[in-house]
């Protein structure tokens, strides 16, 4: 079954939209302040509707809206070199006054908008692996479209990363943010795309072997994101629902178990979301600590020290509970099908948590599934799951494309 029939059968139906997509646009009022009011903007034609248009360019795109971070990749096809590779801050900010309760129209996107004073309201339109502002949603896929240049002789064609554990109202609101902008988009699930990459380059890293695969399958992938964790089951086939799962529970939860258990033992104290996760990134870890973790901080202007030893260990062994009883959960599975998996890959931004395979595999071995080979699947700037997407939109045939228009 070819990837375009298997996205054709598991894709939702998207509901039609009235006549045109909603967007701020400020407007003067006598007091001259700013307003926000809704421009009407034409909904773009499929060009495959009416025949294939002429000097319209087109791009193939892999999108990964992640809690935290956004990212993108484009090509044109049959070119090896990116058009785009971007990724971004999940954020939107939107200038707020005290003294008035309306809102400025002027958006800021990214890493401008974290960097915006206290007079500006910062929306993280992604959250807990679901939609959790739908019209900040639509304005930062907006941004993302923008940064290929939006022109009407550039037709987009996008597999998009869509997390297992979105709620069907999350996954309506996810294709309304971008109806419009991108003309035909293929939705898969996140831990699938990133297992397509996973193998890909596990095939390039064992290039030497004829057979094309790198080891025993099927494999676990489980991908440990700021605003949910998933698992996915690897084989030779599209895996089945039942081989996918999640939780909405990440690193971004993680955070906030770190402030609240800080604020308990330093009740003076009160952290930043910022700032714990700058710590969290940089000592985060599991089992029995090697060191004291302590750094020193200014609280009522005088530097104390903090120790962060117990909050860190506590709130990141709440995360690999998690990761644990969904592991033992697919692998036991796999064990009444006959096809116990042999590797497990840990990717996502807790993968980094330090002594996270040693610990992992000893509460494996403790609930009665040991054995296993965990490994890293090392990312760099971009996700497994956006060069999945990309991966997956170029395999796409031109004549397919139609069929998951927007429309």
């Amino acid at each position: 079954m070819s990837l375009s029939t298997i996205a054709n059968l598991i894709r939702l139906k998207v509901l039609a939209p009235a006549e045109a997509q909603p967007r701020f646009s400020p407007v003067t009022v006598k007091t001259g302040r700013a307003l926000l009011t809704r421009e009407v903007r034409p909904v773009l034609v499929n060009p495959s509707a009416s025949g294939p248009a002429v000097g319209r360019q087109t791009l193939v795109v892999g999108l990964d809206f992640g809690a935290r971070q956004t990212r993108v990749v484009a090509v044109v096809p049959e070119v090896a070199e990116f058009y785009l590779r971007r990724g971004i801050p999940s954020a939107v900010a939107m200038h707020t006054p005290d003294d008035e309760k309306t809102l400025s129209p002027y958006l800021h996107f990214g890493a401008a908008a974290l960097n915006k004073g206290p007079r500006f309201q910062v929306f993280r339109p992604w959250q807990n692996g679901d939609i959790a502002d739908p019209m900040m949603a639509r304005e930062l896929a907006r941004h993302v479209r923008d940064l290929m240049r939006r022109s009407e002789a550039l037709v987009c064609r996008a597999v998009v990363a869509e997390p297992v554990v979105m709620s069907s109202e999350g996954r309506h609101h996810f294709r309304q943010a971008l109806r419009g902008l991108f003309e035909e988009v293929v939705f898969l699930p996140r831990p699938y795309l990133a297992g397509l990459e996973l193998r890909e380059q596990l095939r390039t890293a064992t290039a030497a072997q004829s057979t094309a695969q790198s080891g025993p399958w099927p494999v676990l992938l489980v991908d440990l994101g700021a605003g949910s964790t998933e698992i996915c089951r690897l084989g030779e086939q599209y895996p089945r629902p039942s081989e996918m799962a999640g939780v909405g529970f990440g690193g971004d939860h993680v955070v906030s178990l770190m402030q609240a258990s800080l604020r308990q033992e330093y009740p003076s104290f009160q952290p930043s979301q910022s700032l714990v996760l700058s710590w969290l990134e940089n000592f985060g870890f599991v089992g029995e600590p090697v060191a004291a973790v302590a750094v020193k901080v200014p609280v009522d202007g005088v530097e104390r020290e903090i120790v962060l030893t117990n909050s860190l260990r506590r709130s990141c062994e709440a995360w690999l509970i998690h990761v644990q009883q969904m592991i033992m959960t697919m692998a036991r599975d796999g064990i009444g099908a006959g096809q116990r998996p042999a590797q497990v890959f840990l990717t996502g931004g807790g993968s980094r948590m330090n002594r996270l395979i040693p610990v992992l595999n000893e509460w494996l071995t403790r609930g009665g599934i040991g054995g296993l080979n965990l490994q890293l699947a090392e990312e760099s700037d971009l996700s497994l799951a956006v060069l999945g997407a990309l991966r997956a939109a170029r395999q796409v045939r031109a004549d397919q494309w139609p069929r998951f228009a927007l429309t």
